[in-house]
């Protein structure tokens, strides 16, 4: 007799949460969200480091994808279609993802920001 697999939990210690680092820009990316939890809202926590930049295409998607971006430490250039946002500490920035956008740590300080992600 199988039984069923448990539910995803809906907590998610530091300790287990994904890491993932970029090779090329060195930044890293925690996965902050319980891991197969059912939820439309993901959390990513990024460490971003000194003059680093990463660019995202626009992704054809089968649904809307809504991203707000909050700057905890430093600065990040922030280029969303043909629009640049200086984002400093504490600054939080709403937007739909439908164009291609860019990350920028302009400054010689690591950055870090959350992305909530709600789909």
């Amino acid at each position: 007799m199988c039984s069923a697999p448990a539910p995803a939990s809906p907590l998610a210690r530091r300790a287990e949460q994904p890491v993932w680092q970029d090779p090329a820009s060195g930044y890293v990316r925690r996965s902050v969200s319980p891991a197969g939890y059912p939820s439309p809202i993901q959390i990513v926590e990024v460490e971003f480091p000194p003059g680093a930049q990463v660019a995202y295409e626009a992704a054809l998607r089968g649904r809307t994808v809504h991203q707000q971006l909050w700057v905890l430490k430093g600065r990040i250039d922030f280029t969303v279609g043909t629009l640049t946002y200086e984002l400093a500490r504490g600054d939080c920035l709403a937007l739909q993802l439908d164009q291609p956008n860019r990350f920028h740590n302009p400054t010689r300080q690591p950055a870090r920001y959350a992305v909530v992600l709600v789909a």
